[in-house]
């Protein structure tokens, strides 16, 4: 994915869809990568962040590998975590694939399946920043 994006294809994108005229450079290009199918790593870090919002525990981790094994997934995708009482995090493989749309794919299978409801008021406050 090239998130560099010329200046005629973002006005050609401009003019294609009609956007409000105070729309901001950064809304245009965000714009321009989701109608293109592409994300920025900005896109990808806010679905993270919404993941660990929905769980509310912990936080993810994206892995990007340049190693070219054919044992190794060039995209991995980890949640890591600190049960009540525990004294270290622990990490959970959410996903891995050769794309960040694949990753991205099992972190949506994760969160859903994904069942807790018995939080304490510290983990709420360490996840909301409280």
């Amino acid at each position: 994915m090239n998130a560099q994006v010329s200046r005629q294809e973002l006005t050609e994108f401009h003019d294609a869809c009609n956007p409000p005229k105070e729309i901001t450079a950064a809304t245009l290009v965000e714009a321009y990568h989701r109608a293109k199918g592409q994300m920025t790593i900005e896109m990808v870090a806010d679905r993270l962040d919404a993941a660990t919002a929905r769980i509310g525990q912990g936080h993810f981790t994206i892995t990007f590998s340049t190693n070219s094994s054919p044992y190794s997934a060039p995209v991995f995708l980890s949640h890591w975590f600190r049960d009540a009482g525990a004294k270290y995090e622990e990490c959970h493989t959410v996903g891995r694939g050769k794309t960040v749309a694949e990753a991205l794919e099992a972190l949506d299978d994760y969160v859903g399946s994904f069942h807790r409801t018995n939080f304490t008021p510290e983990e709420v406050a360490a996840t909301t920043g409280l």
